[in-house]
């Protein structure tokens, strides 16, 4: 059986009858819905949101009943904790800068998504259309070799070139079977978790879809995490000079008493009130040592933030960059390079059967259009790949 009918009907065999391949669009679409984290992440920003508006009810207060043990006169009352004035707007201020990190988080945890599912699609996209181009490579080299036996059987060729196109075409079927089984593999793995069927083959796009970039934000993970933390921590330092500040605790309290005598003023009930406030006579040695450390350890974050907030710019100058190299080799490749190596096969072919050349610089030919064809596979996931690290940027790919 001819190699190229051999693979098409292995093809149809492994291929659901009028089932198209998967694209990057359905499985992105398959992953957002099975994302838990991000509804997650979700709650948590709002609650932090809850957490502003908060801030400003007052603590749970506190009850408390005495009474004593001769039962001749017993106190109901209720203590409340309010804080010191001022430091409840620092507060308010450190829960929104917390509110907008949480928010962010959740364009983080999109992008990390977009990443994980985009990766795992290359893994199995690019083993997928690998198996394609190496199935093209072996029925070329079969043809080739069958030629070069008839040759040899009239004469025309050596055993020596025989036997070389013989071992090329064998390691070329070795290289095929472990292509395939890496495809294998990489697109189970990904049907399982996207519940799709791998049988359907995986399609290698040349880019990531507009709108699935779109969905997970302008900013890489490491941008938004970054200025989240920047702004957290320009917010923990100003709420330092206030975290120490002393809360204040105001008491009511109902007196009763049951045995007349035991009234200081003679009376059955008589109301008590109270303001408790904590006097900072150690400030040098508790409430100033805190304040520093909170204020340093601010410091610190931030110039932390700003180190990891340059270094993930400058990898989203680096990607922008590549992407663009990338997509220029990419339009050389198939518009110059893929033709003249397809060229080069015809007229190698033809030299060859001329005399004018040798077997390996007929080899050397296919060899080469391998290469490229195996190139154009590479680039389109180098090409994904670099535009994730670079979302939101005006990169002039085609949209």
């Amino acid at each position: 059986m001819r190699p190229a009918l051999a693979a098409a009907l292995l093809l149809l065999q492994v291929r659901p009858s009028g089932a198209a391949p998967v694209t990057l669009s359905e499985a992105l679409g398959r992953a957002w819905e099975r994302a838990p984290q991000l509804d997650a992440q979700r709650i948590q920003a709002g609650l932090a949101r809850a957490d502003v508006w908060r801030r400003w009810l007052p603590n749970e207060p506190q009850l408390q009943f005495l009474n004593q043990d001769d039962h001749s006169w017993e106190t109901v009352g209720v203590t409340e904790t309010l804080g010191f004035p001022g430091k409840g707007l620092a507060a308010s201020r450190l829960d929104r800068a917390r509110l907008r990190a949480q928010e962010a988080e959740v364009g983080a945890k999109s992008q990390e998504l977009l990443r994980y599912a985009v990766g795992a699609f290359l893994d199995a996209a690019v083993a997928a259309a690998l198996v394609g181009q190496q199935e093209k490579n072996v029925a070329d080299m079969q043809a080739l070799s069958d030629s070069m036996r008839s040759r040899y059987d009239s004469g025309l060729a050596s055993q020596a070139e025989m036997i070389v196109a013989e071992l090329q075409l064998r390691q070329q079927r070795a290289d095929l079977a472990a292509t395939r089984d890496r495809a294998q593999a990489a697109g189970a793995r990904l049907g399982a978790w996207l519940g799709l069927d791998a049988a359907r083959g995986w399609e290698l796009p040349d880019d990531v879809p507009p709108d699935a970039l779109a969905k997970g934000g302008r900013r890489t993970p490491e941008e938004a995490r970054a200025l989240a933390a920047a702004d957290v921590a320009r917010a923990s330092r100003s709420y330092s000079a206030w975290s120490s500040a002393p809360d204040v605790s105001l008491s009511a309290a109902r007196n009763t008493y049951r045995v007349l005598a035991a009234s200081p003023i003679l009376r059955r009930q008589t109301d008590t009130y109270g303001i408790a406030v904590s006097v900072p006579l150690f400030l040098p040695a508790y409430e100033y040592v805190e304040a520093r450390r909170a204020r340093s350890q601010a410091v610190m974050d931030e110039a932390a933030a700003a180190l990891a907030l340059q270094a993930a710019q400058a990898d989203r100058v680096q990607a922008a960059l590549d992407y663009r190299r990338g997509r220029s080799r990419l339009s050389e490749l198939r518009a110059r390079d893929l033709p003249l190596a397809e060229a080069l096969i015809e007229s190698s072919l033809t030299a060859y059967k001329a005399g004018k050349i040798g077997l390996a610089e007929l080899v050397l030919a296919r060899k080469t259009l391998a290469e490229l064809r195996t190139q154009d596979v590479q680039l389109r996931a180098s090409l994904i790949s670099a535009h994730l690290r670079c979302p939101g940027e005006d990169l002039g790919g085609p949209k």
